[in-house]
């Protein structure tokens, strides 16, 4: 009875193998990607007096190839921007708003700001600090020392922040001029002045309020707000909605219209959220679905009327097709490209079903599943380390097959 088992102990051990061989080097940590500051402003008297606001300019970069070894291969989670006192003791740390350009803010109310170690005009420093768990090494960009904008009241603030963003997206937009994933054409971030509404994505991201600090710099065109909201296209959260839930309470309801998609988003979190019903007494919007996130009032959470404002990511094409599963790849602690592998699996079953329907033959209509798989990487839809995640499944599933039918 030994001797008859060999072959098939000898078959799995190879298939196992295999999967070794192909599988270690994902999950062995790789060398950080480059990171990188440009612009760090200060400001105060933001949305009250003593508020404290910082907004900063960075690059993960990225080129909308998957497999190459930067930020496309991995997360703006795998990223801090980390904000330090005047002796180098962390303040508070964010994640970046998206991979390649961006702009990310940290702020803290009156009282908060108060309780830091920070003391306005200091020499606070931010830096941006790649996951020492996911990279080896890691990788520390800056410091990078505040410019500070000393305003005396909101009034002041308001102009000082308006005229530090169109300084933060025009230099954005320069030095990453182009047509490929990740670059800009010209006045597509700033425009005749004003901030358009592909750069008012950014600077959104950075603070969730900046139109409501500073309206005056945004483009008041209908491309951008609709006439029928004249100068004003979101409303503040009264309540802190929580996931999972379909009701958010906001200050003003009148801005919004039943089946209107809007931006539900704070400092952490943001997702797109179309409304069923407005309850215009109380201000409450439904939405048709509940949110995946939750947000915080005190996060400066916000709905936005959308089509006005769009969302940051160049890989349109590639967005698309990674909708359908990216919550699965996230609960992975994966990079965005699950939409991919789901595209991978419908392309495999359909060649082996034709395959079937033409010659007859499942084995050799199986015998392309490598070919297509291998291709699929290097075309860039889908990240190695997902496409390894589906060669385990597949690896045991075909264990299972000889096992069963390979000879005693």
């Amino acid at each position: 009875m030994i001797t008859r088992a060999i072959p098939k102990v000898l078959l799995l051990g190879l298939v196992l193998l295999g999967v070794l061989v192909f599988y270690a080097p994902i999950v062995k940590g790789a060398a950080s990607p480059s990171a990188q500051l440009f612009q760090a402003y200060a400001f105060r008297h933001v949305l009250e007096s003593d508020d404290f606001l910082m907004v900063a300019r960075y690059d993960l970069p990225a080129d909308g190839t998957l497999g190459d070894g930067d930020w496309d291969d991995y997360s703006r989670t795998d990223a801090y921007v980390e904000l330090l006192d005047a002796t180098a003791i962390l303040v508070d740390r964010k994640h970046p708003s998206t991979i390649g350009p961006g702009l990310v803010g940290i702020y803290f109310d009156a009282s908060d700001f108060a309780a830091t170690s920070m003391v306005w005009g200091d020499g606070s420093v931010v830096q941006m600090v790649t996951s020492p768990t996911k990279f080896t090494p890691n990788a520390i960009h800056g410091p990078l020392a505040l410019t500070w904008q000393s305003t005396s009241s909101v009034q002041a603030t308001s102009t000082a922040y308006g005229n530090a963003l169109l300084v933060l997206l025009s230099n954005m937009e320069q030095e990453n001029a182009g047509t490929d994933a990740f670059e800009f054409e010209a006045s597509e971030l700033v425009s005749n002045g004003g901030i358009t509404s592909a750069g008012a994505a950014y600077a959104l991201a950075a603070f969730a309020l900046s139109v409501v600090v500073s309206p005056d710099v945004f483009e008041t065109s209908s491309t951008l707000i609709g006439n029928q909201f004249g100068g004003t296209f979101l409303s503040r959260m009264v309540v802190s909605p929580s996931g999972g839930q379909a009701d958010i309470q906001v200050e003003d309801s009148s801005l919004f219209q039943t089946s209107m998609w809007t931006i539900v988003r704070d400092n952490n979190n943001t997702e797109q959220a179309q409304i069923l019903s407005i309850n215009s007494d109380l201000h409450i919007l439904t939405m048709t679905a509940n949110l995946t996130n939750g947000y915080s009032v005190s996060d400066l959470g916000v709905v936005v009327a959308a089509g006005l404002i769009v969302e940051i990511d160049q890989n349109t094409v590639s967005d698309t097709t990674r909708t359908a599963l990216s919550g699965l790849g996230s609960s992975l602690g994966l990079s965005n490209g699950s939409g991919g592998l789901l595209a991978v699996i419908i392309l495999i079953f359909a060649y082996v079903a034709v395959g079937i329907a033409v010659s007859g033959s499942t084995l050799i209509s199986l015998a392309s599943v490598p070919a297509i798989m291998a291709a699929t990487v290097l075309a860039g839809w889908v990240p190695v380390p997902l496409l390894g995640a589906f060669m385990v499944l597949m690896a045991l599933m075909s264990s299972m097959w000889f096992w069963r039918g390979a000879p005693n």
